[in-house]
Order: C-alpha cells, then structure tokens, then sequence
C-alpha cells in the first residue's frame, strides 16, 4: 500500500471497493512458472439476477471484453464481474454462466438468457497465455472466496500484469461523502496493465530521475490496458454512470496515462442506489445533475488512489522464459 494522500474526501474503512455495502472481491490466483494469471470476481448485494444501473465507457476500445454491448443497451448488471486474461475470457464467460445455470436453470429456457460481464488484459509478457490454463471450472472458486477483505497487487487477474514498466495488478479504492443527510460510498477496482516509465506521474511529479528515463529505449510504445470498475450507493441512473464512467479516466491520468493505440481503458460503473424490479412502470429516485460534480470528483480521486496501491502492493513476479517484472521498491 501506498502513503500518499490523493484528493480530500475520507476514505472508507478499508479504502477498498467492499467499503459500499453489499460488494465483495475474490481471486483465483496461478503461480506456476510460465503461468502467471488468475481471475478476479466482483459480486453485488443479492446477486445473481439482481439487475443495478450500469454503464461502461470506453475510452480506447483495443480490448476484448464481454458483455458491455447488451450492459450498454439496456443500462443495467445482471451477473457478477469477472475479470482475467485475454485468451480467459471465453473460459471465465462459460465458467459464470455454469455457475449462474445452476441457481437458476431456466435461463435461456423459459426465461432470458444470461449476460455476463468479463473484462480483461494482456498479461503475456509474464504468462504463458496460449496455455489456455485458466478453464471454467476455476470461476467457482473466485467466487467463492469473495469477500470484504481480500489482497491487492499480484493477485487474481492482476498476477501477470505490468503497470508503468513495473509490476502491476489489482488496487482499489473507497471515498464517503455526505449528501442531503445521508452517507453514501464511492468504491473502485482497477486493474492495471499500462503506461510506460517515463510517463508515471504521483501526485503530479515525476517518480523516475532524467538519468533513468533518458536510459529508456526511445519510442518505445505502450501496448497495455486498464480496466476500472467503480460501484457506488448513490442513486445514480445509466446516464449519469456513463458520465461519472467518463471522469474515471482523468484519476488514470493524473498517474501518468497517455491512452495510447494499444491500450483498451474501458470503465464500468454500477449503482446499487436502485434495483431494477419493475415489470411494468419503474419508479427510482436519482441524484440531481446539479449534485453531480460530488460524484465526479469522488470518482477521479478512487481511481487515482486504486492505480497507485495496485503498483504499491504488488510483487514482484517472475514468469515466462524468464520475464521479471519488479515492485515498485525494487525497480527504483
């Protein structure tokens, strides 16, 4: 974990995602030598099939994730969020809707089919990723230990990741803030697998000396990803998610960021303010757009704040033919 104070609003209890009540985090985490990877679960209050307002933006759509264009269409999660490598993305897509089948088995039946919600990165350079080890039968296990409490950095999705030419991986985040009486949180994940050296920033200043940078081998191209799932209690609608989906990527870029052609920095975010139950009229409250600028800047400083512990708390892994990717402390 890092010690750095970002922005002004109090953190949760835990400063992490689970600080909104209802959400809870697992990992399913491969360390194996040439096999660095793992899946990552986020789980919602009274999931499956509970459906929340959502929206996912992208901000660079290099990636193959699953699931955002029905998420999009109809503003609304249905199932938990997974989170692994690229080529996991089918196992981890047929692993969660086993899983889901099994609570309700009428899905694609007599009822709808399911939508699940899979994101990814690349974490080839410390994983052997044509190994295809990750299969679905290891979904369960991700999700089964989701809790309030779990570990950041090299774990789960974020075992093989690389953020800033460092290790990188999982981070998370919370802020509190109090609105017309009431107490509501902001909570981020991110998984970080992006930014070249040169360009990591903390708190605005530049973490590496010149001698180092200019040691860099010139032009090198940044070909990572960022995912960032945000999930809040305030009462928000699928428009309003959208825009606060939108400023997220301002917290990735005070760390550094340059959204380069090669990165997918895509951002969900959910409200559990409102469940959608409705069969024929809904009837939801929502934050007023003027209050909005709360939600916004609560959700720049999580994902600035989660980035950083994501490269604060990892480890350092070596993988695949050798590849080393060091922590942050050893790197320097």
């Amino acid at each position: 974990m890092h010690n750095k104070k970002i922005g002004s609003f109090k953190t949760g209890e835990r400063n992490l995602i689970t600080d909104v009540k209802g959400v809870n985090v697992g990992h399913k985490t491969f360390d194996l030598d040439n096999i660095q990877t793992g899946i990552t679960a986020i789980t919602l209050p009274n999931q499956p099939f509970y459906r929340y307002e959502a929206a996912a933006f992208v901000f660079n759509g290099f990636g193959k994730s699953v699931g955002l264009i029905q998420l999009n269409e109809l503003g609304e999660l249905e199932t938990p969020i997974m989170l692994t490598n690229t080529y996991s993305v089918p196992a981890v897509m047929e692993g969660l809707i086993e899983n889901l089948l099994k609570i309700d088995p009428e899905r694609g039946k007599s009822k709808g089919t399911i939508n699940p919600v899979v994101f990814e990165c690349n974490d080839g350079y410390l994983n052997d990723i044509q190994r295809f080890y990750i299969r679905p039968k290891d979904v369960n296990e991700a999700l089964e230990n989701a809790s309030k409490d779990f570990m950041q950095g090299s774990v789960g999705a974020g075992r093989g990741m690389s953020a800033y030419q460092m290790k990188g991986g999982i981070g998370s985040a919370s802020r509190v803030t109090e609105i017309d009486g009431e107490i509501f949180t902001v909570g981020t994940l991110s998984l970080t697998n992006m930014g070249l050296k040169k360009d990591f920033r903390i708190l605005g200043e530049k973490f590496y000396d010149e001698d180092i940078l200019n040691s860099e081998i010139p032009h090198k191209q940044d070909k990572g990803s960022m995912i960032n799932i945000l999930i809040t209690d305030i009462p928000l609608s699928h428009r309003q998610l959208n825009r606060v989906a939108k400023r997220c990527s301002i917290g990735l870029a005070h760390t550094g960021t340059m959204f380069s052609n090669g990165s997918g920095d895509i951002f969900l975010c959910v409200s559990t303010g409102n469940v959608k139950k409705g069969n024929v009229f809904e009837k939801n409250r929502r934050l007023c757009d003027s209050q909005i600028d709360i939600v916004f800047r609560m959700a720049i400083e999580c994902t600035e704040d989660s980035v950083l512990s994501s490269i604060y708390s990892a480890d350092t892994v070596k993988g695949r033919d050798g590849n080393i990717k060091y922590n942050i402390n050893e790197d320097k």
